[in-house]
């Protein structure tokens, strides 16, 4: 009978970690210079160019690391926040949220 409310705890955790922590953000990314490449910094995934949008689902509120570089130019490694987040893609969407970088030549 003692190993019920350590099941009930387990079960309750793991429906709050699989239905209510989950949200899309979406962010517009740009530089100057333009044209530097887009990571996400923890899997190393291409995302494109700058200017370009991010469309992303987010598992609780971690924040989402990307990774700018550009030859001659100096990495930017930056965290986008992940709240607020959003029920659906298209509601993320309408809430863009825009980030201008400048990238540091090297030297």
């Amino acid at each position: 009978m003692a190993e019920f409310p350590r099941l009930f705890f387990w079960l309750v955790l793991s429906l709050l970690l699989l239905t209510g922590c989950r949200g899309w953000i979406a962010v517009e990314v740009d530089s100057e210079p333009p044209g530097a490449m887009v990571f996400r910094a923890d899997t190393g995934e291409f995302l494109g160019e700058t200017p370009t949008q991010v469309l992303d689902l987010r598992v609780g509120r971690a924040n989402l690391p990307l990774a700018l570089r550009k030859v001659g130019y100096r990495s930017k490694t930056i965290l986008v926040p992940g709240e607020p987040s959003y029920e659906t893609p298209e509601e993320a969407r309408e809430h863009l949220t825009r980030y201008r970088f400048v990238l540091d030549p090297r030297f």
